[in-house]
């Protein structure tokens, strides 16, 4: 990506006296994802609500039509 913000996983494994490790991952794409995948459910959740709200206003006009 750019040269934005980034966001890192950083684990660190220590052996005394043997080996040291130290992993680091890029995880931006992921939280640029995951908060994406939240959004899109919000607004899925939000259109099925409107849709149902529809529905039921919808059968009142009718009720009171007939």
């Amino acid at each position: 990506g750019g040269g934005g913000l980034r966001i890192h996983d950083v684990s660190v494994s220590l052996v005394p006296d043997v080996a040291s490790v130290l992993i680091i991952r890029d995880m931006t794409e992921r939280r640029r994802i995951t908060e994406e995948r939240a959004d899109l459910r919000r607004r899925l959740d939000r259109a099925q609500m409107q849709e149902r709200l529809h529905r039921v206003s919808a059968g009142l006009a009718h009720d009171f039509n007939n």
